[in-house]
């Protein structure tokens, strides 16, 4: 592996108090569940601060001994900053005019890196190529009034990462700290009183935190920083198991059960092997587009499902969704389930039942209660500040609790996107015309009918596809694995 290099705070904040450690640690991450190796999981030592993100085989890596794959330097009040295979990355508490320079070992100035104002956020900067071959470097980060100085040094075979300042109690030998002063002409010299000298490490007390959304978190005491430490996470919902229907599509065509329902305007809905989520199949609402934006009128391609009886009257669901090329304003529904009104025949028809349905509008997060369809309204609409997800894979989950324990209503639905709960800063009534009141939230017995696809209430200008995949119900939450 080509070395990279390793981030030590040394300057300009409190110093790290940590002895020196040789970090060896590699493993894979699997779904305890189903033995599925996991991707895109984040590892970290929770005391030394490095952190690695599984790759597609679910592995892991994390060493000084064959480079530093991550460290956080969190003393700083206003900026985090770590090292990621030769890019560095920051993390802004807030906005702030940022300035980053780097200098050689001698403290010569080698570049200046960024200087600007900078939004709260995350930041990379990639190190330049000549940077990348020298052993030892300084960077000057300015924040504000806030100004760090770190110590980048090339971790190698038999290196391992130093920080300054007085050792702990017991090690054998501490790293003279030393002493750095600046120059009008942007210099910076850095002059240690003595050589590095390797500390004997102590015993290790540290945890190896593993998590990814939709999982438990993991958390392993270590007494030791090499080895191979594989970690099964166990998944947060039910997953596909006894009681959860699950519809990977992988059939290469509509699953047994489901189909054709609403079809309007131009585009398709299909299932094909362009976008899968995993797997060879997903679900393709393709080409969708028709109508005036704004107006009355879309796009609809959907598909239908009756449910088993005896369902229940709270319905989990998740789905995987891809929109593309951009976010539609308008009232875009992606899935709905409906039961009948009290008293009702549970096999009435579509056009007498309540219900749920997830969606977006103006290019956000929206959910709503129906009373039946048509009109389907006046609807008590819950409306987010989360943007779609665009050109990605997003999560989905949601809960249509019309049951709500004693209440005398059907409860509002919830949604979750890539595992964090919506809120809902807008919420309101539609009718038309408008200003009737917000209808009473009748309760059910059991959802029977399904619907998901794409189906537009108002018009569509670009043409627009979305894929939906791994799409599942159940009557407790399914989790996003």
């Amino acid at each position: 592996m080509k070395p990279i290099l390793a981030a030590a705070l040394i300057c300009g904040c409190a110093l790290l108090q940590t002895p020196a450690q040789t970090v060896g640690l590699s493993g894979t991450v699997t779904n305890k569940a189903n033995g599925q190796k996991l991707p895109g999981v984040v590892v970290e030592l929770a005391k030394a601060g490095l952190a690695d993100t599984t790759d597609s085989l679910g592995r892991y890596s994390l060493g000084t001994a064959t480079g530093l794959l991550y460290a956080y330097a969190p003393h700083n009040a206003r900026v985090r900053i770590g090292l990621h295979r030769n890019t560095l990355r920051l993390d802004l508490r807030s906005p702030a005019k940022l300035r980053l320079s780097l200098f050689a070992s001698d403290g010569k100035s080698l570049a200046s890196l960024f200087s600007g104002q900078a939004a709260a956020g995350a930041v990379s900067i990639p190190l330049p190529e000549a940077a990348q071959g020298n052993r030892m470097l300084w960077l000057r980060v300015e924040a504000g009034a806030e100004r760090s100085v770190y110590k980048l040094v090339r971790a190698g075979k038999d290196a391992e990462l130093v920080p300054a300042g007085k050792a702990n109690a017991g090690d054998e030998a501490a790293l003279p700290a030393g002493s750095f002063t600046g120059s009008s002409n942007g210099s910076f010299s850095a002059n240690e009183s003595g050589a590095r000298t390797l500390v004997k490490a102590a015993a290790v007390m540290d945890t190896l935190r593993v998590r990814r959304t939709g999982y438990k978190t993991s958390e392993t005491p270590l007494d030791t920083y090499s080895g191979v430490h594989d970690v099964a996470l166990e998944p947060e919902g039910t997953g596909c198991v006894a009681g959860v229907i699950c519809w990977d599509f992988e059939e290469g065509r509509l699953p047994d059960g489901w189909t054709a329902y609403r079809n309007e305007f131009t585009g398709s809905i299909l299932v094909d092997g362009t976008k899968p989520h995993k797997g060879s199949f997903a679900l393709h609402a393709k080409d969708l587009v028709g109508g005036k934006e704004g107006s009355q009128g879309g796009p609809k391609k959907s598909i239908k499902y009756t449910l088993p009886a005896n369902f229940g009257p709270v319905l989990w669901g998740r789905a995987y969704v891809w929109t593309t090329p951009a976010r539609p304003e308008s009232h875009a529904g992606l899935f709905n389930a409906r039961y009948p009104r009290p008293g009702a025949a549970s096999t009435a028809a579509v056009n007498t039942l309540d219900w749920y349905e997830l969606a977006t509008y103006k290019q956000t997060y929206m959910t709503i209660w129906h009373p039946p369809e048509p009109p389907g309204f006046p609807e008590w609409v819950l409306h987010s500040d989360k943007p779609l997800v665009l050109d990605n894979w997003a999560c989905l989950e949601w809960v249509f609790d019309a049951a709500n324990g004693s209440a005398p209503e059907a409860a509002d639905p919830r949604m979750w996107v890539d595992g964090t709960e919506l809120s809902w800063p807008d919420k309101f009534v539609f009718s038309d015309p408008a200003g009737k009141p917000k209808a009473f939230q009748e309760k059910a017995k059991d959802f029977t009918f399904l619907e998901t696809g794409v189906y537009l209430y108002q018009g569509l200008t670009q043409v627009t596809n979305w894929w939906i995949d791994d799409l599942a119900v159940g009557s407790r939450r399914i989790g996003c694995q």
